[in-house]
């Protein structure tokens, strides 16, 4: 079964910009997509960021050998994924619209079944509520940036800014807590725990963090000690005061 999520403003700009696919039914479904990458991914090599829903994520779990890899979704993403960071929650603790708005059953099933050996980091509500960025966007891009369009279509009304989560978790997953430095910039972000892990608290995917001393890979972001307005600002944009 294919369980596609549809996009107004991602059809925009797929319908706007120059294209090799013609139509959505040429591309690999979201499962086939995940177990190529993985597959041909050296062994704990990969960081996968969700900042959407996670149905593609539990149908990637629930997914059996094929031609593709002779392993179980599961069994694949053990082998080859070092990190899951997940743009959804709130901590720690309270209710998010990535968990429960559309799809809490797939929280749940991807929460309580992701395999024990990865480790997963969340970046939750609360962490990129306060931070705007895409501000500048209609100065710094020219009038036909493919990114530019995808901000005000998403805002609306030609603006383009908004809260940061998802640029935040993606920027996570790249550089890590020590990407920062190495870029020459100074370190933003922390873990907010030491131990631990996420538990869903209702059907609607609510959420609470556990402390547990036993399990020690699973995290929530909090910004760094010390990060100021000016800091955050120049790397995002510019903060709530």
């Amino acid at each position: 079964m294919v369980r596609w999520q549809h996009s107004e403003y991602a059809s925009k700009v797929a319908n706007n910009w120059p294209r090799s696919l013609k139509n959505a039914s040429a591309a690999p479904t979201p499962v086939e997509l995940y177990r190529s990458v993985l597959a041909a991914a050296a062994n704990q090599s990969m960081n996968i960021i969700s900042i959407g829903f996670l149905t593609n994520l539990e149908d990637v779990l629930k997914s059996k050998a094929d031609k593709i890899s002779p392993l179980s979704g599961s069994d694949l993403i053990a082998a080859k994924t070092r990190e899951l960071v997940v743009m959804g929650g709130a901590y720690p603790s309270g209710s998010e619209y990535n968990f429960g708005h559309s799809d809490p059953e797939s929280t749940a099933y991807v929460l309580n079944n992701w395999p024990k050996s990865v480790a997963i980091t969340y970046s939750g509500f609360e962490l990129g509520g306060d931070i705007y960025s895409g501000q500048n966007l209609d100065v710094l891009s020219p009038p036909n940036s493919p990114i530019l369009a995808a901000y005000q279509w998403y805002v609306g009304r030609g603006s383009t800014v908004r809260p940061s989560w998802d640029p935040i978790t993606t920027i996570y997953g790249i550089l890590g807590l020590d990407g920062f430095e190495k870029l020459g910039l100074s370190r933003m972000l922390d873990f907010a725990n030491r131990d631990g892990y996420n538990s869903l608290t209702s059907a609607n995917a609510s959420n609470a963090w556990v402390n547990e001393t036993s399990v020690t890979n699973q995290h929530w972001l909090k910004l760094e000690d010390g990060v100021t307005n000016s800091i955050q600002q120049s790397c995002f944009g510019r903060t709530n005061r």
